[in-house]
């Protein structure tokens, strides 16, 4: 029997015995995270010691590896700390995911102003407000029922609680709440950019662009910063040496990334009948022009179950990826939508997005 919500606010909580079996699991990772993180924190700091002492003239290299002294000692922090971030993000989201799928609680209220989202662990709780305008649609996301909000920045997951029949249920209490457009029905416009691409018009022809520039200013930020720690670790050590070897083809490395990252561009341009996939990189530039083409959603599912989507577009002369997805493939669907309103090309989707 399907749960009936009423009233401007619900809550949901986490339901079934297999959130226990995935405490215990994580309890048990939990444990081996601990042991990772002391002995990578322990590392670190003979790392630095290291580093320290070579600054002073006198190196204090790591125990049983006396090679890890100064440019390698540069290359080996550098690794030790990404690894370090990787896992300490990781071991607080577990710690995050243990707490809520035993305490959690997920509360809705919806006003004139919109969705208010409040996540509660026991006594401690982070509240979100969405305003209706930003709000496409809600929908349950098909690989793994959870109901999820799209809005104009992006997908949100509304909550993970409760029964399939429950979160059903909440999903058309949502719609009903908010006005929003019945399930199935496409929150596109192809007057407006797809979710995470941006527009502009060239002469009479219109770009269709990645929306990562923030990612992009923080990835070039980030590795031409790596690239200056390295200048001037080769800059107190012999090319000649191991590790004046190891930072160089480093440098080199982070440097073509880093300049790619910065300044190369791409973009598809559209106009009917016509789309052309436009690469630039300072001087360098490259274009695939496709006419009389289909674009195509392709659905695969590898050996775990897990699926994947690909929007590609297709002539006589070859096929271009556009853009990919995992798992939901909303996105690619009002991208693929877009593209062929404003092209005119054939649009094929897999089975399950007709």
């Amino acid at each position: 029997m399907t749960t009936s919500f009423s009233g401007a606010e619900q809550s949901l909580r986490p339901t079934g015995l297999g959130r226990y079996v995935v405490a215990i699991f994580l309890l048990v990772w939990l444990a081996g995270w601990a042991v990772g993180e002391t002995m990578a924190i322990g590392f670190l700091g003979m790392l630095l010691r290291s580093l320290a002492g070579a600054a002073v003239g006198k190196p204090a290299p790591v125990p049983g590896g006396e090679w890890i002294v100064g440019g390698a000692a540069v290359a080996a922090l550098l690794f030790i700390g990404v690894w370090l971030t990787v896992w300490t993000i990781g071991g607080v989201s577990a710690i995050t995911h243990l707490l809520r799928s035993l305490f959690g609680e997920d509360r809705l209220q919806v006003s004139s102003d919109g969705l208010l989202l409040e996540r509660r662990v026991g006594p401690l709780s982070r509240a979100r407000q969405h305003s209706r305008s930003t709000i496409r649609r809600v929908r349950l996301r098909r690989h793994d029922k959870a109901v999820v909000m799209d809005t104009a920045t992006g997908i949100d997951v509304v909550t993970t609680f409760g029964s399939v029949e429950e979160r059903r249920a909440l999903v058309e209490w949502l719609r009903s709440r908010l006005l929003l457009p019945e399930q199935g029905t496409r929150a596109f416009d192809p007057a407006k950019a797809p979710r995470g691409w941006r527009v502009s018009a060239d002469t009479g022809v219109t770009r269709l662009t990645r929306d990562y520039a923030k990612a992009r200013a923080i990835g070039a930020v980030f590795l031409w910063g790596v690239v200056l720690l390295l200048v001037a670790a080769l800059a107190r050590n012999s090319v000649a040496s191991i590790g004046g070897v190891i930072v160089l083809v480093l440098m080199l490395a982070l440097s073509a990334a880093a300049t790619w990252v910065t300044f190369s561009r791409r973009a598809w341009l559209v106009r009917e009948g016509r789309l052309t996939a436009e690469t630039r990189c300072l001087t360098w530039s490259r274009e695939r022009v496709f006419t009389s083409a289909r674009l195509d959603v392709e659905r695969s599912v590898d050996s775990d179950g897990d699926e994947s989507f690909v929007l590609k577009v297709t002539d006589a002369d070859g096929s271009r990826r556009i853009a990919s997805g995992l798992r939901d493939e909303t996105d690619l669907i009002d991208l693929a939508h877009w593209l062929a309103a404003r092209t005119r090309f054939p649009l094929k989707l897999p089975s399950i997005a007709r």
